[in-house]
């Protein structure tokens, strides 16, 4: 796994114009980020829609509308009470539950879930 720091790193060296490398550097990002919060979330099932099966493709929407509401008041306010999840975080927190929607989308994962179904 590449360390945040090391990215972190790279990322100062990295000119704006260069958004290629900027990207991989994000998606390597993303990476990490997803496997940390599914071994939280999961308990490191290899199942990464585990968590969101009992509220269907609606709970991923839910959790999208929280971090696009963070980052609609980061970007007016421009400071965050929550000072240990940075704008980049959160940016990288909605583009992960992106992919899964996409994902859940893509393998027929139900809108409503199956929380109340079993």
């Amino acid at each position: 796994m590449i360390e945040a720091k090391d990215i972190m790193d790279r990322l100062k060296d990295i000119r704006l114009k260069d958004t290629s490398q900027w990207f991989n550097i994000y998606v390597v990002d993303m990476l990490n980020l997803i496997d940390k919060k599914n071994a939280d979330y999961t308990g490191q099932s290899e199942d990464f829609l585990k968590n969101f099966r009992g509220g269907g493709m609606k709970g991923i929407v839910a959790r999208l509308n929280d971090k696009f509401m963070r980052v609609v008041h980061l970007l007016k306010n421009k400071e965050a009470a929550v000072t240990s999840e940075s704008f980049r975080d959160t940016c990288l927190d909605a583009s992960n539950y992106f992919a899964l929607l996409c994902y859940a989308y893509e393998t027929g994962m139900s809108l409503e879930g199956d929380l109340w179904t079993e």
